[in-house]
């Protein structure tokens, strides 16, 4: 008798423990996303306050909490290619691209800009060598 009174009570407790946990979760994302907006904010700022090494630091944060936005993902790699960075602007703008693809497709003009972010800094980078 007290296991089957446990059983029948023990499934809704849980289920509205299952409930509240998928909630908070919804919320830590919104959260995330919420944080990671207001660090590529900070980091446009810094940019256009010419400093790159500020804005390095919040475009990195920008991209930690929400590392499948492109834009996030672009603009860390204009940052990285400003500041020397080629390789890994390189890194950062085929992330962007390869995500707009999907989202986008391959000839959208937000994916042609980054394509062109990523041909522009091969061809200067090769007529240094």
């Amino acid at each position: 008798m007290a296991a089957s009174i446990i059983a029948t009570h023990a499934t809704p407790p849980e289920s509205l423990l299952f409930q509240s946990f998928e909630c908070h979760l919804k919320q830590i994302e919104k959260e995330k996303k919420s944080a990671a907006s207001d660090a590529f904010d900070l980091a446009g700022i810094k940019s256009l306050k010419l400093d790159y090494q500020g804005a390095l630091k919040y475009y990195n944060k920008a991209v930690e909490l929400d590392p499948k936005n492109s834009l996030y993902l672009n603009d860390l790699g204009i940052i990285l290619n400003i500041l020397g960075e080629y390789q890994k602007a390189i890194d950062y703008y085929e992330k962007a691209e390869s995500i707009l693809k999907i989202k986008l497709g391959e000839d959208h003009p937000y994916t042609e800009r980054v394509r062109d972010n990523i041909d522009g800094l091969v061809k200067s980078r090769l007529k240094k060598f």
